[in-house]
């Protein structure tokens, strides 16, 4: 077939993924979520200690941002009124001077009546201006109204200008892109945002972050903004803590360096600095004046940190970490469905590679670039050379196609073609798995041995071109026919008809908050696509005593909920129909003791991902859980993990690890429980299970649909990396030259398709690659 014909003839045909996959509105809902073991640790470089006009750069590090030309970054010179340009070296080397230091001309007009110090917050290059934030540090009567700048240059920028209506300690520090696919969705293409100011008055105890647009600073008195992360002081959040009380995730110690909101994802990240206990006093290196009345001056006492001796807020010892944020809550927030400041990380994790730095600082700013997926963290030495830290983001949708596996049979890396490079190597037909092994475009050739076909596995068993023939037991299903076509007990399941109901919400999780119900679950992995979610509940398994639509979401919180326990589960629906029930969830409200210990702590690892579960007998309302790993008993010295359910995942290098799990609840903490576990060696795993395909030809209206052959495996590698499909066709069998396509969760299509004849198959697939191709359907268009 001529190419260029073939090419229109697969755009055409896979022109129903844009008809038949996930409406656009919704797909960026069922991204993944970005999770600790996609942070890989590249190393770091370091920085002039002076510009060249000799402005220092130590005692610096705020306002991190990329350049834009995408090779350069922003960096804060000393103290914050300016920033200096830089190179991006390689791993391990120096960066050079781009620009001298460079401070906003207008910078102290945010508020011009308090003589303290103004800074910068952040710099975000944009459409050729740059913007620019900047914060009054001591405004405790909140006077200060603008904060953000704009112009073509730093020392020439114009402002302040006013941002939304919040404070703007709540928005005048990082800034951030959004991914074009969540911009429709969220109401703007970036973030602005602060955190954690210690005049608390007018900042916010956590994160924050609100979305405008840049273009609009400059040329309006007030730039349209929307709040979709923040805890202003009148709506603190119990799970992050409260100021002046150390909590896992936030103490008036925790600082944010910055956002970072990766594409192909649904996960926003804070990155930053945690202060794991919380004072207010002068610091001291000497631990055995710690809390004691400093002499001279009334109400004030020491803190120990041996890091810091100025006056203020105190947390040592100090460790970095990422919080991140489900963009999912983000934009309950935006339809008004939830309040900023009810939404909380869906997890957070240390950065262990990140050690030592100045107590006051240390992570100072931090910075994501989209085009290299390299997140850049500064850290502040004190005197010494600064520091920028580099990781790279990996997840199922940015990670690259894997290499071509000589033999398999599979066009691994994704480009049409199956084993090229392989040289002359001979590759030998495996007989019976219903593949091309040996890339000549047939199936199980030459396998005489292959006398009996297998009835239902809906492979060509016995090499002559036909699949299950004389199997009565094991018909394929006939699509619409409303008969049970292969005995299965099922009516056309796995098609893709006019009455195709979704399938059944997999990974449901709940959670309870003081009087607070919250749940959160993932699409179907089969079926049609879900238009709307029931949500049901009873005080004994199986039974429902309560039921409510709540639309198409995957996260909803119910408030005020009376004690007792409740089994939960979730059903899927749409236009045909309604899903079975999702695995049951059991969540209790309500407890006035202090928690007991959790039992049976277990761990379990693959591909170097563990998960860790335990039983919690009271399931205390306001229960989390502190999960502190490390590499002897006792110790957190790997990182410590907040959990809201009674299980948790990390990624591990091997070796052998300690676990330690505390329950925090309202009313105190329990006892800790102790585990050893091992991990072997941390190779990916691709998915491990393969799909029955099937497909309906009516005119030139095709149908496909696939599913499991074995769900619980399936289910069980969405866990461990969340799956997709990814759809190959061909114009002989086996062949992928007509192209290939990502169907993301979905598990069918259906459009009108071109005269013509297709193979077609399916392959599951995550960020470790592309698992192996179900049966192959021939579909003939008349």
């Amino acid at each position: 077939m001529h190419s260029r014909s073939a090419t229109a003839l697969f755009v055409a045909f896979l022109s129903l993924v844009a008809a038949s996959s996930v409406p656009a509105q919704t797909a960026p809902q069922q991204l993944p979520l970005v999770q600790a073991g996609n942070f890989a640790y590249l190393g770091k470089f370091t920085l002039p200690s002076t510009d060249s006009a000799g402005v220092q750069t130590t005692y610096g590090g705020n306002a991190l941002a990329m350049g834009p030309d995408g090779t350069s970054l922003y960096y804060g010179c000393v103290y914050g009124g300016a920033v200096v340009r830089v190179s991006i070296p390689t791993i391990g080397g120096v960066a050079t001077q781009v620009e001298a230091c460079r401070g906003v001309p207008n910078l102290g007009a945010i508020n011009p009546t308090d003589p303290n110090a103004k800074l910068l917050g952040g710099v975000l290059a944009w459409s050729g201006r740059l913007i620019l934030s900047g914060y009054s540090y001591y405004d405790g009567n909140s006077s200060a109204v603008a904060s953000h700048f704009a112009g073509t240059r730093i020392d020439t920028a114009s402002g302040p200008f006013r941002v939304g209506t919040e404070k703007p300690g709540l928005v005048a520090g990082y800034m951030g892109v959004i991914p074009s696919e969540w911009r429709t969705l969220l109401g703007g293409p970036a973030l602005t945002g602060q955190c954690c100011i210690s005049i608390v008055s007018r900042s916010s105890h956590g994160p924050s972050v609100s979305v405008f647009d840049p273009a609009q600073v400059g040329t309006t008195s007030t730039v349209t903004s929307t709040m979709l992360v923040g805890y202003p002081e009148a709506h603190t959040n119990p799970v992050l803590g409260s100021y002046g009380a150390p909590g896992p995730m936030f103490s008036g110690a925790t600082r944010m360096g910055g956002v970072a909101f990766p594409a192909g994802t649904r996960s926003v990240l804070f990155v930053g600095r945690h202060g794991t206990t919380y004072c207010y006093g002068e610091g001291t290196s000497n631990q055995a004046l710690d809390r004691q009345p400093v002499p001279g001056q009334t109400g004030v006492i020491y803190c120990y940190d041996p890091t810091d001796s100025n006056k203020g807020t105190h947390g040592y010892p100090y460790k970095h970490m990422a919080w991140a944020y489900d963009a999912v809550d983000l934009l309950a927030v935006k339809q008004g469905l939830k309040n900023p400041w009810d939404i909380v990380p869906y997890a957070t994790w240390t950065l262990p590679e990140v050690t030592g730095g100045n107590g006051t600082a240390s992570i100072r700013g931090v910075t994501y670039d989209p085009a290299t997926r390299r997140l850049y963290l500064t850290q502040d030495l004190g005197g010494r050379t600064p520091e920028v830290h580099v990781y790279e983001i990996t997840n199922a949708v940015l990670q690259g196609p894997t290499p071509e596996i000589c033999g398999d049979g599979i066009d691994n890396d994704l480009d049409g073609l199956i084993d090229e490079g392989c040289g002359s190597v001979p590759v030998d037909e495996v007989c019976g798995d219903g593949l091309d092994n040996d890339g000549d475009g047939l199936i199980d050739e030459g396998c005489a041995e292959l006398t009996g076909e297998v009835c239902g596995d809906l492979i060509d068993n016995d090499g002559d071109g036909l699949i299950d023939e004389n199997c009565e037991q094991a018909k394929v299903e006939i699509c619409g026919d409303n008969i049970d076509n292969d005995g299965d007990g099922l009516v056309d399941e796995g098609c893709v008809t006019e009455t195709a109901p979704p399938g059944v919400p997999v990974g449901v999780r709940g959670t309870v908050k003081q009087a607070t119900v919250s749940l959160r679950w993932s699409p179907p992995l089969t079926g049609g696509v879900a238009t709307s979610y029931v949500v049901e509940a009873g005080v004994a398994p199986g039974q429902t005593v309560y039921s409510t639509p709540v639309g198409l979401v995957t996260a909803v919180s119910v408030p005020n909920v009376g004690i007792g326990k409740y089994y939960v589960r979730v059903r899927a629906k749409n236009a045909n129909g309604t899903s079975a029930a999702s695995k049951e969830v059991v969540v209790s409200v309500g407890c006035t003791t202090k928690p007991r210990s959790v039992s049976g702590l277990s761990a379990t690892s693959l591909g170097g991902l563990v998960n860790l579960t335990w039983s919690d007998a009271d399931g205390c309302s306001g229960s989390t859980y502190s999960v502190a790993l490390g590499t002897t008993q006792g110790a957190s010295d790997v990182r410590t993990l907040t959990a809201a359910e009674t299980t948790t995942s990390t990624q591990l290098p091997q070796g052998t690890y300690f676990a330690r799990v505390t329950v925090l609840s309202d009313v105190g903490l329990s006892e800790t429980t102790d585990l050893r576990f091992d991990v072997g060696g941390n190779t990916c795993v691709t998915p491990r299970f393969r799909t029955k395909l099937k497909s309906v030809v009516s005119g030139r209206r095709v149908s496909l649909g696939w599913t499991p052959l074995d769900p619980d495996t399936a289910n069980a590698d969405d866990q461990l990396a969340p799956v997709s499909y990814l759809i190959e066709a061909g114009s002989v069998s086996g062949a992928a030259n007509f192209g290939k396509a990502s169907m993301e969760r979905r598990g069918s299509f259906l459009n009108n398709v071109p005269p013509g004849v297709y193979f077609v198959r399916v392959r599951p697939m995550n960020g470790c690659g592309v698992g192996r191709a179900s049966n192959e359907v021939k579909v003939q268009v008349r």
